[in-house]
């Protein structure tokens, strides 16, 4: 697993943030985050849209 999505995914789990969530957060189906976490896709800058929609999580989380 890239060094990235370990990082990302610790940082999920400390804030409850499923990828369900994340994939409603993305307009992406939950299957589609899993299958990018498990290697199974590699889309372009994955890294960059998968860490800016959990700031966007935590983002909004943080304000309400």
């Amino acid at each position: 697993m890239d060094k990235w999505k370990a990082e990302l995914l610790v940082k999920m789990r400390m804030n409850k943030i499923t990828q369900r969530t994340l994939a409603k957060e993305m307009g992406i189906t939950e299957e589609y985050v899993s299958m990018v976490f498990n290697g199974i896709k590699n889309p372009k800058c994955a890294e960059e849209k998968f860490t800016n929609a959990v700031e966007s999580i935590l983002a909004k989380t943080t304000v309400q």
